[in-house]
């Protein structure tokens, strides 16, 4: 009698995320953001793409091919397309993640034309993917990069030119002591400014969380991050606007109040500059990401990570969900 073939366990297959389910025909890359806490995991999963992720807040673990490690705001990370990886975020301090994915098949080209890319980025050989630790100022060149490439057209030649932008400025910087940091009551003041109270006086409240002049503000802020300070008060509104809708069932009329915006087409404008998608598709998004990653079980500290308030008066239209 023939051995009996031995059944493969269930669920020993890691999820594989596949590119094309995230753009359409056309299109050469994918721009996302999304938000991971404690109160479930994303499971490691592998992908038919490559991408580079960053993390703009937050703590946690990044589990990747088989290990644990630690990862928080300014680690930026070249996954390839043969890693397996997951998250998780820490309690109080969710992981804010910002990625660009694309077509494995984009990297021999670029590896061709640039040879001196060998053993770099995507095209290390080592067990984890290449990472770094970036600091404030780069991230917000990040920010400004990837808007404007989720702004463009979607074409090869606007992703060469956000890796090879990113490959240079990463060669020329050398770290956080390359060159002058911002001041630290500039960063303390950014850090700071992501409650309501500060969002409903925009930069004036920046400028006095930094005890400094709004002019002064706004100068080291083009100095140091190319931004204005209305660019920077907006961006941080944004931010927090979409933690509240990951995180809580707000209307999303309470919550572009709470975010300082009277106008709610306003709010809509900021939002999808900020995210790429309007206020009820990122929800959606989100919550459908949740589902998909969500943990049957709270893992023990030794097991492994797998892969898998009162409304307010409105003045402006609609109330949408």
């Amino acid at each position: 009698m023939a051995a009996a073939k031995k059944k493969r366990p269930t669920g020993s297959r890691l999820p594989r995320l596949r590119l094309a389910r995230l753009i359409g025909s056309g299109q050469a890359f994918h721009v996302g953001r999304s938000t991971i806490g404690p109160e479930g995991l994303a499971k490691s999963h592998g992908h038919d793409f490559a991408e580079v992720f960053w993390i703009e807040g937050g703590r946690g673990l990044h589990a990747v091919n088989g290990r644990r490690v630690p990862i928080g705001s300014g680690a930026l990370v070249f996954v390839r397309p043969s890693d397996r990886h997951g998250f998780r975020g820490e309690p109080g301090a969710p992981l804010s993640i910002m990625n660009v994915a694309f077509p494995a098949a984009a990297l021999r080209p670029l590896g061709a034309r640039h040879p001196e890319l060998s053993g770099e980025f995507f095209w290390s050989r080592a067990t984890l993917p290449a990472a770094f630790r970036v600091d404030d100022a780069f991230l917000h060149w990040l920010a400004e990069e990837v808007r404007n490439l989720a702004a463009s057209t979607g074409s090869t030649l606007r992703l060469d030119r956000f890796l090879l932008g990113l490959f240079l400025r990463l060669e020329a910087w050398g770290g956080p002591g390359a060159r002058p940091a911002p001041p630290e009551w500039l960063l303390a003041a950014l850090r700071g400014f992501r409650a309501p109270a500060h969002f409903e006086r925009g930069t004036a409240g920046l400028a006095e969380l930094a005890g400094r002049s709004p002019e002064h503000v706004n100068r080291e802020l083009r100095r140091h991050f190319g931004a204005t300070a209305t660019a920077a008060v907006n961006r941080a509104r944004m931010r927090w606007a979409a933690e509240q809708l990951r995180f809580t069932d707000r209307s999303i009329l309470e919550v572009a109040l709470d975010c300082g915006c009277g106008n709610l087409g306003h709010f809509y404008k900021l939002f999808r500059a900020e995210h790429g998608r309007s206020p009820a598709a990122w929800r959606r998004r989100q919550h459908r990401e949740a589902v998909r990653f969500q943990s049957p079980s709270p893992l023990a500290a030794d097991e492994p990570i797998q892969a898998k308030p009162e409304p307010k008066k409105f003045s402006g239209r609609g109330h949408p969900r």
